[in-house]
C-alpha cells in the first residue's frame, strides 16, 4: 500500500499487502524530518555487507526498488544518506523485523554507530600501516584519488561542455624522495597537455631551487612518457613561485630548509627541533611571496576547480582560508591537506621538539587542544559543505558529524608516530550549471556522484 502526502510527496514508498500498521510504525511515510543532519548528506555506496542481503532493481523516475521479503521499497538513488557498505535496504529490512519498537530513524541511527565503530577499530589497528604518511606505499592513496577524478571526468562528457577546462591546483609542488612528490606532474601524465586537455594546472612552491628543480624534473618525465618535445612540456603545467597563504604579501620570510620550509606562525625562535635547528638567521632566511588562492583564481580566470591539493607544513589551515571565496562559492570538488606538527603549537612541543627514539613527552595538556587542528578543520569545512575523510592508502575514514571520534585527532592521541597525516574533502555540491546536462537535475546531483565514486574506490580496496 503506498503512502504519500499529497502536498510534499514522501521519500519513500513502500507496499505490500498489510504492511500498513508496520509501514506508519517505522515511519516510512515520513519525509524523514528528524534524521540528524549530518545523515541527510551521505550516499550510499553499491556495496552490501553480511547479513540479509536486499534484492535490488531499477525503477521508474530515478528510483531504486528494494525488497525484503514481501515488503517492496521504492526508494530515491543516493538515499539513504550513509557512509556505508549496507545498501539501504539492509536498514529498512533489519528494521522491518523488529517493526514496532524500532523506527526507521532509529534503525539508521543505530546502523551508523555500528559502522563507526567499525573504521574506529580499522583506524587504530591500519594507523601507522596504512594511515601514516611514512608508511609504505601510503602513496597509493593520492595515486588512487588522482585516477578517480580522472576516470569520473572523462567518462562524464556533459561535464566538460558544462564547466569547460577544470582546474587543477597544487600547493606546494616541490618534488622529493617518498610521498613528498610533485602531483602536479602526475595529474599531467593522467589528463593530458596542451590546450585540448580537459584541466588546466597550477603548481605553487615559495623554495626559487627546489621549484627550478621540480620543474625541470617534471618536463623530462613528461617529455619521456608523453612523447613530447621539452618546449611542450613545459607549457602542460603553469608554476608559481609563491606560498599559498590567507593573506597576499610581497615578500614572506620562510621558516626552515628544504621539505621543512613553513610559514607557520607555531614555530618558536630558538626551538630545538631537530629539522629546525639548523635554519639560517633571521636576516638571512629566504623571503617570498604569498597570495590567496581565491583572487588568483579570479586573476587567471580559472574554471571550477576538481582538485585543491595543499601540503605546506603546517600552514595547510591559513592556505584553505585563502580559498574560502572558491569554498563558499561551491568552485571547489575535491581538496586535500595535511595534518603536520607545525600545524599548532602543541603537536610542534610533542612531535617536533623531540627526538624520536626516545620516549614522548609527557601530557602538559590542561586545556583544549591549540588550534587549528584536525577536529576545528573538520567543523570549518563543514560549515562550508565539505565533508571530511582520513585518506588511507586503501581506505577512507569519515570524520564529519557524528562519524567524529576523539581517537581521530592523532597527533595528539599517538605521541609514538609523528604528525603527519592527510586528509581528503568533497563537496556537497557544486554550481548548478555543472549539472544542467546528463539528466541531472543540479551540482549536488554531480557532488553526489563523485562522492560515491569516490567513496567505492577506495572501500573496494578496504574489502
Amino acid at each position: 500500500q503506498a503512502h504519500s502526502n499529497r502536498q510534499r510527496p514522501s521519500p519513500i514508498a513502500v507496499s505490500s499487502p498489510g504492511c500498513h500498521t508496520c509501514g506508519r510504525r517505522l515511519g516510512i511515510a515520513t519525509r524523514m524530518e528528524g534524521l540528524p543532519r549530518q545523515m541527510e548528506r551521505w550516499t550510499s555506496v553499491p556495496l552490501v555487507a553480511g547479513g540479509h542481503r536486499p534484492a535490488v532493481g531499477s525503477a521508474a523516475s530515478g528510483h531504486v526498488v528494494e525488497t525484503c521479503g514481501r515488503l517492496r521499497f521504492a526508494l530515491p538513488v543516493g538515499w539513504p544518506p550513509l557512509l556505508d557498505r549496507a545498501s539501504p535496504g539492509h536498514y529498512l529490512c533489519r528494521a522491518v523485523r523488529r517493526c514496532g519498537p524500532v523506527p526507521l530513524k532509529k534503525a539508521l541511527r543505530l546502523g551508523a554507530k555500528r559502522r563507526k565503530r567499525g573504521f574506529v577499530r580499522w583506524t587504530s589497528e591500519r594507523l601507522a600501516a596504512e594511515f601514516w604518511g611514512g608508511a609504505p606505499g601510503q602513496e597509493a592513496s593520492m595515486t588512487r584519488l588522482l585516477s578517480t577524478l580522472q576516470s569520473f571526468l572523462m567518462g562524464q562528457p556533459s561535464l566538460l561542455q558544462a564547466a569547460g577546462r577544470w582546474a587543477m591546483l597544487d600547493v606546494g609542488a616541490a618534488s622529493y624522495a617518498g610521498p613528498d612528490r610533485s602531483h602536479a606532474t602526475d595529474i599531467a601524465m593522467l589528463f593530458g597537455c596542451g590546450a585540448s586537455a580537459a584541466v588546466t594546472i597550477d603548481a605553487f612552491e615559495p623554495l626559487s631551487a627546489e621549484l627550478a628543480r621540480t620543474q625541470r624534473l617534471a618536463e623530462d618525465t613528461l617529455s619521456r612518457s608523453l612523447g613530447i618535445d621539452i618546449a611542450e612540456a613545459a607549457r602542460c603545467i603553469r608554476w608559481h613561485r609563491a606560498a599559498v597563504s590567507n593573506e597576499t604579501r610581497a615578500a614572506v620570510p620562510l621558516r626552515g630548509l628544504e621539505n621543512q620550509a613553513s610559514l607557520s606562525p607555531h614555530i618558536p625562535e630558538g626551538t630545538t627541533s631537530p629539522d629546525y635547528v639548523r635554519e639560517p638567521a633571521p636576516g638571512d632566511r629566504e623571503m617570498a611571496p604569498t597570495l590567496r588562492l581565491d583572487i588568483f583564481a579570479n586573476e587567471y580566470g580559472l574554471g571550477d576547480v576538481l582538485l585543491m591539493k595543499i601540503d605546506t607544513e603546517g600552514h595547510d589551515f591559513e592556505a584553505l582560508q585563502g580559498a574560502e571565496g572558491l569554498l563558499r562559492e561551491r568552485r571547489v570538488a575535491a581538496l586535500t591537506f595535511e595534518i603536520a606538527g607545525q600545524m599548532n603549537s602543541d603537536f610542534f612541543r610533542i612531535h617536533k621538539e623531540r627526538h624520536f627514539g626516545h620516549p614522548p613527552p609527557p601530557r602538559q595538556r590542561r586545556g583544549p587542544l591549540a588550534e587549528p587542528n584536525l577536529r576545528s578543520m573538520v567543523r570549518w569545512l563543514g560549515d562550508r559543505g565539505f565533508d571530511t575523510f582520513l585518506l588511507g592508502s586503501r581506505s577512507l575514514v569519515p570524520l564529519v558529524g557524528i562519524w567524529w571520534d576523539t581517537s581521530y585527532e592523532v597527533c595528539a592521541e599517538r605521541r609514538d608516530l609523528p604528525c603527519w597525516y592527510d586528509v581528503l574533502a568533497l563537496t556537497r555540491a557544486l554550481p548548478d550549471s555543472i549539472g544542467s546536462g546528463g539528466g541531472r537535475s543540479g551540482g549536488s546531483d554531480v557532488a553526489a556522484d563523485l562522492r560515491s565514486v569516490v567513496l567505492g574506490a577506495f572501500e573496494s580496496e578496504k574489502s
